[in-house]
């Protein structure tokens, strides 16, 4: 484990199978479609990856992505807590997949949708374990409400019940948005 800011973080290795080009043991060169759900967080060179995966792609083939929105609750947690995340890549987000595509003169469509996780656990101190553990998978912390500075855990708690991360439901709950898009690709 490593410590920054004065609480525990995982460390974590990271591998990053798509950077490098992939040598494919196929009876084919290309492929027809190529799907990255929910993976570019955990890629150092996310640009690298999709230039990669786009390359193995037939004419007419498909890449197909999927990552949170530029406004959901996650995208605004990193964008206010940097200093939590494990990696920069992990702060990507579809705004920047797309304007990264249209730098390189990649033709794309998008799909967005919004879902919403309920968190009210996550206001429920020494209550609820699981309350605990949703905590730190939303701060990238293991033990946070233990180990982070006080200041950092009300600005962070405060944070979250606010409008830039959750609305709150008829029940009184605070529903986390779960922003996300898909970028289709299709090789010309």
């Amino acid at each position: 484990m490593k410590k920054e800011l004065g609480h525990e973080k995982p460390n974590y290795e990271r591998t990053d199978p798509l950077s490098t080009p992939v040598p494919l043991h196929l009876e084919c060169d290309r492929v027809i479609i190529v799907s990255a759900v929910a993976v570019l967080y955990y890629l150092r060179n996310w640009q690298e990856a999709i230039t990669n995966m786009f390359d193995l792609l037939e004419p007419g083939g498909v890449l197909f992505i999927t990552l949170n929105s530029g406004d959901c609750g996650f995208a605004n947690i990193w964008t206010k807590f940097p200093m939590l995340a494990d990696d920069a890549s992990n702060l990507v987000h579809i705004n920047q997949v797309t304007k990264f595509l249209g730098k390189k003169g990649i033709g794309y469509d998008v799909i967005e949708g919004i879902s919403y996780m309920d968190i009210s656990s996550c206001f429920k101190e020494g209550i609820d374990t699981k309350g605990d553990m949703l905590l730190d998978f939303l701060a990238h912390i293991k033990n946070f409400r233990k180990t982070a500075p006080p200041t950092l855990l009300d600005g962070f708690l405060d944070f979250l019940k606010g409008p830039e991360c959750c609305k709150i439901d008829d029940d009184g709950r605070f529903m986390l948005n779960e922003g996300w898009g898909a970028i289709v690709v299709q090789k010309k």
